[in-house]
């Protein structure tokens, strides 16, 4: 069976930005054209999309399921190597390409015994959906309230210190903050919002790898002068992804 080492390049410099592997190249392309994970890779996607413009791909090289994982690894490092600005998130060969029978049955078999397959249109119960949801979670809800009560009260912990000690991505303390996950674990203290307010602006101005007021202003006012994401990256010296964040708000909102 051939397996195809493809890249994807932004369509405005052919820069390559990602690697991948697949049995199925027409079938890769649409699927990372409907992925909207919190990537590096689909924020790239969704900002060329926003501009009218769609990746380009090409293939690397065609191999086989035997030798495919070396051959992904081999080009990530190569092009990486040669200055290549890539958005994997991992050095590559990882992940199952196309599962031998066996394995499906394997993992079906599993799925079953969790009771992961449901007959279409079943609706969990709300002992089910709390289940399922406290399985997933990583922390306990006395760990997230520990979360938001340090740093609520201690403005020299960044999120950075708190995933290490927490064993979380820094992320998942970001989103605590923000009210996106562990939004139920609540005692009506307030200090999700206290933490929101000026605190987390302090919190992040004090950080050593921020970008100062002046310069996210500049960052939108070449952005509202017709530049592109990569134009503004390159007049700026800011990383791209930074570049999209802060013109989308996800960063530095509270910037005015």
């Amino acid at each position: 069976m051939d397996v195809y080492i493809y890249a994807l390049c932004d369509p405005r410099d052919d820069a390559i930005r990602y690697v991948g592997r697949t049995v199925n190249p027409k079938d890769r392309y649409r699927n990372h054209l409907k992925a909207k994970w919190n990537t590096h890779r689909c924020c790239w996607i969704i900002g060329l999309k926003e501009l009218g413009l769609m990746p380009k791909m090409f293939i690397l090289e065609v191999t086989d399921d035997e030798n495919c994982r070396n051959s992904e690894t081999w080009w990530i490092k190569h092009l990486r190597e040669n200055g290549h600005d890539l958005t994997n998130h991992s050095d590559g060969g990882d992940g199952l390409l196309n599962p031998t029978q066996d394995t499906r049955n394997k993992m079906s078999a599993n799925a079953k015994r969790r009771g992961g397959i449901r007959p279409k249109g079943y609706k969990c119960t709300t002992a089910e959906k709390e289940s399922n949801r406290n399985a997933q979670q990583k922390l306990t809800g006395n760990q997230v309230l520990d979360i938001r009560k340090i740093l609520s009260e201690n403005f020299e912990i960044t999120y950075a210190d708190m995933a290490e000690k927490y064993g979380v991505h820094l992320r998942t303390i970001v989103n605590i903050v923000n009210g996106r996950t562990y939004s139920h674990i609540t005692n009506a203290d307030g200090l999700t919002d206290s933490i929101k307010s000026n605190i987390g602006k302090k919190r992040v101005l004090g950080r050593e790898n921020s970008l100062s007021i002046n310069t996210v202003k500049y960052v939108r006012e070449l952005y509202g002068s017709g530049k592109s994401y990569r134009e503004v990256s390159n007049k700026t010296g800011v990383g791209y992804q930074i570049v999209w964040r802060i013109i989308r708000g996800v960063s530095y909102s509270w910037i005015k």
